[in-house]
């Protein structure tokens, strides 16, 4: 999003540092994908109001180890830092966002988004990706008890993004029962300290790769074993 910049005292309780990264992602550019639509964005808990871009992120760079070329379409999940490209760690969405129902939430919210703006084209897609990061902003900061646009701690006005803001309300209406996910999705973070921390969803990863990779964490165990005990035998002449 285009720079909401936040005293870092102000950080939300739901959004706790992460624990180990399971890789190094180096970001080199990023676009808005479909585009942004404009808005100014109130956060009372910290006094700051600020003009930004609301949408979805185009991320494009490397990944460590292995110096893999990765793409991520993601959305903004850290309003206290502005986006511009660097290192990040790849973490787990357990490790950024502590609260599970608010977690749940995002998932259920972007795995009905997502085939949805991917079907869409033109204004319809701004303002289904504006429309799904107002609502992202909402489930992490407001802590009124009601999810609304309009009111609460954190509430979005003027700007071309009136229509997207009506149906976010539409979407935050609908994890209350209307809207489900089937669990093959998880939340993942592209997380920085001193960046702009970005969310999307990636497989769950099948029980039979996880058996696989205990497997193989077995053997290479095995292994370890087998070698430390040979090199501890004598060397007879």
């Amino acid at each position: 999003m285009r720079k909401f910049a936040l005293a870092a005292a102000a950080a939300f309780a739901a959004v706790t540092l992460p624990g180990a990264a399971s890789a190094s992602v180096t970001i080199t550019s990023y676009v808005g994908d479909p585009g942004f639509l404009t808005g100014t964005l109130h956060y009372t808990t910290a006094n700051k109001t600020q003009d930004v871009g609301i949408g979805r992120f185009h991320l494009t760079g490397t990944e460590q180890p292995g110096n893999t070329a990765v793409d991520y379409f993601t959305y903004c999940a850290d309003i206290l830092n502005n986006i511009h490209t660097g290192s990040f760690d790849l973490i787990s969405g357990s490790a950024f966002i502590t609260d599970a129902a608010k977690r749940g939430q995002i998932i259920t919210l972007l795995s009905n988004t997502n085939p949805l703006l991917a079907a869409a084209t033109g204004a319809t897609a701004k303002n289904i990706s504006a429309a799904t990061q107002m609502a992202i902003w909402e489930v992490l900061y407001e802590t009124s008890g009601t999810y609304s646009l309009s009111g609460g701690n954190l509430f979005i006005t003027g700007g071309n993004s009136a229509a997207a803001r009506t149906l976010a309300d539409t979407y935050l209406a609908n994890l209350s029962g209307l809207w489900t996910n089937d669990g093959s999705q998880q939340l993942s973070v592209l997380y920085a300290k001193k960046n702009q921390s970005q969310i999307f969803l990636s497989a769950v990863p099948e029980p039979a790769t996880w058996a696989m990779m205990i497997g193989g964490f077995g053997l290479v165990g095995g292994a370890m074993r087998r070698s430390r005990r040979k090199a501890a035998m004598p060397v007879l002449a």
